[in-house]
Formats: structure tokens, C-alpha cells, sequence
């Protein structure tokens, strides 16, 4: 049934068109730079024509309108092509502008029949792509069959398992939901995987503080335990291996503050004081340190691991499980003193499992939420005390001064934050 327009719909019309004919502007802009046959003029007209080709379909009620002009214009990217091999012309063996300009058809249909504000996400992100190719292309070169397994694992246990888990409580003590606990380990390895797909980006050479930071977005225990061996191999890299397992804790307080927002919102609020007084007290340390050792010579980093694998993924489930069962019991039969105590064995070696554990119990009212600072607070004063005997035991004494200071500055503020807090 077709419409009429009114003068409203008119300057909607007109609207969309102008939309729709930049958003093809703008992906075309991008080929244009990179001198392609195909340039500004034409990815605008496709846009257009999409856009003029659902307009037609929709007010006669035909949407073969759209599928007909759709092959026409594939039809005309095909002899294009042809016609270019045939000539000797320089084409490129890839067609990526071809697909991209029946992309942008489609994009201008998509400005016309809504929602709109996808059409042009979906056109910034195909520039994108189209921009940033020696970049992806060095990212698929720096990519092992391991890290893509690692990916394929990630989707497993994201859309695989997660959606045929029960959703509802059972169990000891009533705090266990499998569906909530699976979607724990997905946030954790999607935290994870982000880091590392950055770390791998810029590459483990790019120094001891980038490598650090992006490191412990991954795990600052492997960041310590990786570097301190590194250190023990070569002694000159002692001070920027403790500058990387600086950096690696103290991006440990705002992943902590995400899991804990994530998860309960009320409980942030209360954690941001202390949060905060935990981040200053790991950056100041830092920032002396990494001063410091800019007068050093570069040396190359360790590589961090793939930290995603379904192994990894069925291991962090029963840490969350069991450090979820372990706070609530201590929390019934022994008091504050017992949940202290689970909160600093569970923090001593991966703080994600209490924090997470300990935000959901208080967001389901079986923990106030000033308690569950304290205990996600002793957790990580628990997990510095960990790195550092790994910084003893495998590296050098200056990495191991050096990284006792830091904490040390660390934990009296720490303390200071349970105490005032």
C-alpha cells in the first residue's frame, strides 16, 4: 500500500537523502585516497540509489523494486571490473572496493527503511575496515593458530555454552546460579582478550610500561611472574621488569572497579573512595620508577600468553564457584574474622573470582556493601603480597626492592582505605 508524503515527510525525505548520500561520500572519501577506480562520486550515487530504490519499493508496495535495482548494480560492479581486467588496467587482485560499494547500496537502503543510527554505525565501521588495512593485515600476520583457536574458544563459551545454562539458584547454601557464574568467566575473558588483541597490536616491544599496562589487563600475576624470569635472565632488565609489574597492579584497581560496577552499581559507589586511594598509592610508585628508567637502554619484553581457552574458562568457573561458596559460608558460621580470611586466600593469586563473588553477593543483599569493600580491598593487599614473593623468588634483588617499595606504598594505603573507608 503506498504512502503519501506530507511536507513533514518531505523534509524527512530530503533528510535521509542527505545522509544517505554522505554516508556513500564518506566511505568513497576513504577509497578515493587510496586512488581506487572506484571513488567519491560513485559511492555517493550508490548510496543515493539504495536510498531511491527503497523509497520506490515502499510506496508501490513492490519490494522486488529493491532486489532488481540491487542486481542491476551488482551487474554494473561486475562489468566494471571485467572491463578493467580485459583493458589491463591496474584492478588489484581483491575486490574489497566492489563489495564495499554493494555494502554501501545496502547502507543507503538501510538510511530509508531505519533504523537510521545503524545505517551510519555500519557505515563508519566499513570505512573503517577499508582504512585500517596494513594494520589488520599486520594483526593476521602477528596471529598464531593458537590465538585464533583462543578466539574460536572465546565464542564457545560466550554463545555456545552460555545460553543452554539453567538460570536460577541451586546448590549449597542457595548463591549458586551456572548462568550467572558462566557469565562471569565470559566478562573476565572478554576483559582478557581485549588487552591481549591491544597488547598484540602494538607488539611486546614497545616498552616495559605499555606492556605492563596492557598486560594487566590480562592478569598481573602471569605479568609478574613472566617478567621476574625475564629479569633473572638478563639482570639489566631488572628495573623496567619491575616498571611492568608496577603498571600490571596498577591497572588491576580499575578492572576491579569495572567487575565490581558491572555487577552491582551501589557497591562502586562505596568502593570508589578506596578504589581510588589504591590507584594513587600504585601510580606514584610508577611514575618514580618509570622516570628512572628512561635513562636505561630499551630491552625487549617477554610475550604475554593467550589468556583465553576453554580449559582456562572450566578453571575459572569453579574458582568463582568455590570463592563464592567459601564467602557465604564464612559469612554464616564464622563471622567477619572468616570472611576476611577467605577474601585474602582467594585474592592471594587472581583477584577477579572475590571481586566478582563478593559484588554479586551484595547486590542480592546477603553482604553489605561497605563489608564487600573491605573484603575486595584485603583481596588485592593479599594479591601484592603474592607478586611479591614471586618478584623474591624468580627475579633479581633490585627487582625485588624495588617492587617492595611500590607495594609497600601500596598496602599502608590500602590499610588506610579500610580504615577511614
Amino acid at each position: 500500500m503506498s504512502r503519501r508524503l506530507g511536507v513533514t515527510d518531505m523534509t524527512e525525505l530530503f533528510e535521509r537523502f542527505a545522509v544517505s548520500m554522505l554516508l556513500g561520500a564518506f566511505i568513497g572519501l576513504e577509497r578515493e585516497r587510496g586512488r581506487h577506480t572506484i571513488g567519491i562520486r560513485t559511492f555517493s550515487l550508490v548510496a543515493g540509489l539504495g536510498t531511491l530504490a527503497a523509497m520506490l519499493a515502499s510506496n508501490a508496495n513492490s519490494p522486488w523494486i529493491l532486489g532488481l535495482v540491487f542486481l542491476a548494480v551488482t551487474g554494473l560492479v561486475i562489468a566494471s571490473r571485467y572491463g578493467l581486467q580485459k583493458a589491463n588496467k591496474k584492478a588489484g587482485p581483491g575486490i574489497t572496493t566492489e563489495v564495499a560499494a554493494l555494502m554501501t547500496f545496502g547502507l543507503g537502503a538501510l538510511v530509508y527503511q531505519g533504523p537510521m543510527a545503524v545505517a551510519v554505525a555500519l557505515g563508519v565501521a566499513t570505512a573503517a575496515l577499508l582504512h585500517f588495512k596494513p594494520e589488520l593485515h599486520s594483526l593476521a600476520k602477528r596471529v598464531g593458530s593458537a590465538d585464533l583457536l583462543a578466539v574460536f574458544e572465546f565464542a564457545l563459551v560466550a554463545f555456545v555454552v552460555l545460553p543452554v545454562l539453567p538460570d536460577r539458584v541451586m546448590g549449597p547454601l542457595q548463591v549458586l546460579n551456572p548462568h550467572h557464574v558462566w557469565l562471569m568467566v565470559v566478562f573476565v575473558s572478554g576483559i582478557s582478550l581485549v588487552g591481549y588483541v591491544a597488547l598484540k597490536l602494538i607488539g611486546p616491544r614497545q616498552g616495559a610500561l605499555a606492556s605492563g599496562l596492557l598486560g594487566g589487563t590480562v592478569s598481573s600475576t602471569a605479568v609478574t611472574f613472566s617478567f621476574a624470569r625475564r629479569a633473572r635472565e638478563t639482570f639489566a632488565f631488572s628495573r623496567p621488569a619491575a616498571v611492568a609489574v608496577m603498571a600490571a597492579t596498577a591497572v588491576t584497581v580499575p578492572r576491579m572497579a569495572i567487575e565490581v560496577g558491572v555487577v552491582n552499581s551501589a557497591m562502586l559507589r562505596e568502593a570508589a573512595a578506596p578504589l581510588a586511594c589504591l590507584l594513587v598509592a600504585a601510580l606514584l610508585p610508577l611514575l618514580f620508577y618509570w622516570l628512572r628508567c628512561q635513562t636505561d637502554q630499551p630491552q625487549e619484553v617477554p610475550e604475554v600468553k593467550n589468556p583465553v581457552n576453554l580449559g582456562m574458562a572450566i578453571l575459572f568457573a569453579a574458582i568463582y564457584a568455590t570463592v563464592i561458596l567459601g564467602v557465604e559460608a564464612a559469612r554464616q558460621y564464622l563471622g567477619d574474622a572468616g570472611l576476611y580470611t577467605v577474601g585474602a586466600l582467594s585474592g592471594l593469586t587472581n583477584v577477579d573470582a572475590i571481586t566478582l563473588s563478593t559484588a554479586r553477593l551484595a547486590e542480592a543483599g546477603r553482604l553489605a556493601n561497605a563489608q564487600g569493600v573491605d573484603v575486595i580491598t584485603i583481596a588485592f593487599l593479599a594479591n601484592l603480597v603474592f607478586k611479591g614473593g614471586i618478584a623474591f623468588a624468580l627475579g633479581t634483588r633490585t627487582l625485588a626492592r624495588e617492587v617492595a617499595v611500590a607495594f609497600a606504598v601500596t598496602m599502608l594505603a590500602g590499610a588506610a582505605a579500610i580504615y577511614f573507608f
